[in-house]
């Protein structure tokens, strides 16, 4: 399945418990071994009885087995901040992706 695909999911489940959820940027990155996808999505809440605009940031990758090239894991990476916040937390939250190496690699 298409990373674009599993993104489009997630996006199902966040739309079941907020309000005017959109898409703002999508990007594609990586190999055809090991994709990547990651979206900056905005979107209204309640956060203690109050309305919240919150942003999204959701990195997916794709990751084949070593020890079995037919398998592959899709790992999900998800940063959740007020949009004032975006631009403090962001640059971590990118160190942690580029941190991720399958065993051995």
């Amino acid at each position: 399945m298409p990373l674009t695909e599993i993104a489009d999911e997630g996006l199902g489940g966040l739309r079941t418990s907020s309000t005017d959820v959109r898409v703002e940027k999508r990007e594609e990155s990586g190999t055809a071994e090991n994709p990547g996808l990651t979206q900056v999505v905005r979107f209204s809440t309640e956060v203690e009885g109050r309305a919240q605009e919150l942003v999204q940031v959701q990195t997916y990758i794709g990751m084949q087995d070593t020890g079995n090239p037919d398998r592959r894991a899709v790992l999900q990476f998800v940063l959740t901040v007020q949009l004032e916040a975006l631009d403090q937390l962001v640059g971590d939250f990118q160190e942690l992706i580029s941190s991720v190496r399958p065993e051995g690699g």
